[in-house]
């Protein structure tokens, strides 16, 4: 246990800081990036689907958990890696603006972290 009680809160605030920015420079895919806030959402928001922003990112993580993406990537077959890019792809157009305006809102909540 930290010496410091809000430790835990202010690395989560950190982390979803810093994750919301590598997803809008492009170091982050999307759905990678969702996953990640999804995950510090309980230590930040009482409801998390209550919560306009981390919604987005716990709906995208939740319909695209069967996706290959980060290091589960290299087990997959090219073939079906390939047609699933394609799917990856189509879900991020198709969500791309809520996920941007979702990791701006909370790099303008946390961002003082």
């Amino acid at each position: 246990m930290s010496d410091y009680p809000d430790s835990g809160i202010t690395w989560r605030k950190r982390t979803a800081v810093a994750t919301a920015k590598a997803v809008l420079s492009g170091e982050l895919g999307l759905i990678e990036g969702c996953v990640v806030l999804s995950g510090v959402a309980h230590g930040l928001v009482p409801r998390w689907h209550d919560d306009p922003d981390f919604l987005v990112f716990g709906v995208v993580a939740s319909d695209t958990d069967h996706l290959p993406t980060g290091s589960a990537r290299k087990y997959w077959n090219p073939d079906a890696l390939a047609r699933e890019d394609q799917r990856i792809a189509e879900y991020g157009a198709k969500s791309r603006t809520d996920i941007v305006t979702a990791c701006q809102n909370i790099i303008a909540r946390f961002g003082d972290a």
